[in-house]
Formats: structure tokens, C-alpha cells, sequence
């Protein structure tokens, strides 16, 4: 399977990403969902219908399994798999993620930090509100880290 992926500003899908954008608050709040509990890294898959209202409809949001553009080449294999212009890609959306991803967390920690807030709690509140595990197992040595 050939993925083509576009660059985040791409012209040709300004409008597109413009009205996605726009739309994220309606999609969490008819999913019955905070915009805290967006999670940091998400996709929507775009594809093209003919004679439709719209030329491009979403065939699936996607959080759980989501692959990072710069790393495809590694699927199954390992990271040398990877041309070095395509690992450094993969890289510079991973820290982008993270970099965010702490942003959000610190944010949220002091805005509740009269409640007494801990960077555990935090990242239990923000990435993990249910299931619990896996997002603050990750979360926990990035804030141990920069808290």
C-alpha cells in the first residue's frame, strides 16, 4: 500500500484542514467528550468521493494505533529501516508531539494547582481518563523528567 502523506500547510488542503479544524469542538462534544480529552496524537483519513457535496469525507478518526509518517519504513523491522531523512522526520513530529503534549500538562497543572495538583495526577487527568495505564506509564517519566 502506497501512503502519501502531505505536509501539514499543503495548499491544496488549506481549506480542508481549515474546516476540520473548525469542526473539532462539535465532533468531541457530539462524541460526548471534553476538548482536554483530545488526545495528542490523532488522524482523520481523508478520502476523495465523487459527486459528492464535499470532494474529500472522512472515512475514519483514528487514536489507537496510528503510525508516525517519518517511521512507516520500520514497520516490523527495526529503526534502520528508515532512510535518515525519513527518521528525522518521524523524529521532529515525535518531539513536536511530546513538546505539546507537556505544554497541555503544564497548563493543566497550574491552572488546578490550588487543588494541589501533582504532575501523576495531572497526566492522569489529561491523557488517561479511561482506560488508565498505558498514556501515564508513558506520561509519567516525561513528567518526572521536566516537573
Amino acid at each position: 500500500t502506497v501512503t502519501t502523506v502531505y505536509q501539514p500547510d499543503a495548499p491544496e488542503f488549506a481549506e480542508l484542514r481549515q474546516k476540520l479544524e473548525d469542526e473539532v469542538p462539535n465532533i468531541m462534544a457530539a462524541l460526548g467528550l471534553e476538548m482536554k480529552q483530545l488526545p495528542s496524537l490523532w488522524a482523520a483519513d481523508f478520502i476523495p468521493i465523487d459527486g459528492h457535496r464535499s470532494p474529500w469525507v472522512v472515512g475514519e478518526f483514528n487514536c489507537s494505533c496510528l503510525g508516525i509518517s517519518g517511521f512507516f519504513a520500520a514497520r516490523g523491522k527495526d529503526m534502520d529501516a528508515c532512510a535518515p531523512e525519513d527518521r528525522e522526520a518521524g523524529e521532529l513530529m515525535c518531539n513536536t508531539i511530546g513538546a505539546r503534549t507537556l505544554a497541555a500538562l503544564e497548563m493543566y497543572a497550574e491552572e488546578h494547582a490550588h487543588a494541589g495538583v501533582s504532575a501523576a495526577r495531572c497526566a492522569e487527568e489529561v491523557l488517561a481518563p479511561e482506560p488508565r495505564g498505558l498514556y501515564c506509564t508513558l506520561a509519567e517519566p516525561l513528567l518526572r523528567a521536566t516537573v
